[in-house]
């Protein structure tokens, strides 16, 4: 075993037992017409309205508008803005990133072209400014997919276009539908591919990026695609937002909705009902200071804004009490529950691995099937948190 896997195999380990914030809606929210890329800068909240063209800037308790751009766009879809103060848009009715002062003019056009000097086909979904000032920009589409990186004078420097043959992630072959490229607070890069899922990104060399591995769920199945935003909160969680249903035949892989991670990616919880019934469309997000959420929903046409609160409709592990029987289990293991509203519920095993999940939906009590389980040592958790003592497989 490599340094590298040891290295996050422990750290899952640490992980697997970390708790997240708990939210709830406030009812305050900023409409506007299909929003979806977001971004907060300072105490200003900048918003990407594709279905309005134009940006916005509003104050953080998104009561105030700062300022409003409508020059150029045409289906913008995301906003970032660099060390100097610039505005810089996504353009993807263009294929072309807008440049404006602070003030909210025009400076500069850039069409998004490849190497070759040709305008790329595919949308431009994505643009974020890396702490090296770099700006990193997504073309994702049906035949072309990259990550076009520019420097501070939005020069193209390079392209990556494609995935390291090799690498050992299941699933993590290529890029299929590029959205947005993110770093979290310790310069660590993600890639957001629609079709994918969330790539945690071990480095990039010329037009290859390296992949350190791709962040699944239940049973090492990648059931979080259609990703479409992704922020930080202060505690190095990451919250990721999935836009729409995955769906195999009748199937539903995955809800849209918004969901919670550790940073090396093990599950903490949904933020929001389980089934996505609190979103239309969830696409871009954004933490302020205080680790409130903001979740940009193109379907409803608005910002919704997730306050963080001491106890919220996400139910903690302290609020549930468990039983679980028998103790040593071998073929199953029953779990009572005093409560009758929906948990995630878990068993993950001691070096941090998820081996089981599911929803209680209202139930007091879930048999869980252990019969193909390893035997060993388990810890049950409820909504990502450990909920009793040790249960041994036998």
């Amino acid at each position: 075993m490599c340094k590298k896997t040891l290295l996050l195999t422990f750290v899952l380990c640490c992980a697997a037992f970390v708790s997240a914030q708990n939210y709830v809606l406030s009812d305050v929210s900023i409409a506007g017409t299909a929003p979806k890329g977001i971004t907060i800068k300072g105490e200003a909240l900048y918003v990407a309205f594709s279905g309005d063209n134009k940006v916005v800037k509003t104050s953080l308790d998104g009561k105030s508008t700062l300022l409003t751009i409508t020059e150029g766009l045409n289906l913008p879809y995301d906003v970032d803005c660099d060390a100097k103060g610039r505005i810089l848009v996504a353009n993807q009715g263009d294929k072309e990133i807008k440049v404006y002062s602070a003030e909210g003019v025009l400076q500069n056009s850039v069409p998004v072209k490849k190497m070759n000097g040709d305008v790329v086909g595919s949308a431009v979904s994505g643009i974020t400014v890396g702490e090296d000032g770099k700006i990193y920009v997504a073309v994702g589409g049906s035949s072309y997919n990259a990550i076009h990186i520019y420097d501070g004078d939005l020069k193209l420097i390079s392209v990556i276009d494609q995935m390291a043959p090799d690498n050992g992630i299941a699933g993590c072959d290529k890029f299929r539908i590029v959205r947005k490229v993110f770093f979290d607070s310790k310069g660590t890069m993600y890639v957001l591919d629609k079709n994918t899922g969330v790539i945690i990104v071990d480095f990039h060399d010329d037009n290859i990026l390296y992949p350190f591995s791709l962040i699944k769920r239940e049973g090492g199945v990648n059931k979080y695609n259609n990703v479409a935003g992704i922020a930080e909160t202060s505690d190095g969680n990451l919250i990721i937002a999935l836009d729409a249903d995955k769906l195999q035949g009748a199937d539903v892989l995955s809800n849209k909705g918004v969901y919670c991670f550790s940073a090396e990616g093990v599950f903490l919880k949904t933020i929001g009902a389980a089934d996505g019934s609190d979103y239309g469309m969830p696409y871009g997000l954004a933490v302020n200071a205080a680790d409130d959420l903001y979740v940009a929903d193109s379907n409803a046409n608005v910002v919704k804004i997730w306050k963080v609160v001491g106890g919220s409709n996400i139910h903690s592990a302290e609020a549930v009490t468990t039983s679980c029987y028998p103790n040593p289990f071998i073929g199953s293991l029953t779990v009572e529950l005093d409560v009758t509203v929906a948990h995630r519920i878990e068993l993950c095993d001691m070096m941090g691995r998820i081996v089981y999940s599911t929803e209680s939906k209202g139930l007091s009590r879930l048999v869980i099937p252990t019969a193909l389980l390893p035997e060993g040592v388990y810890l049950l958790l409820v909504d990502g948190k450990v909920s009793g003592s040790k249960l041994i497989k036998k």
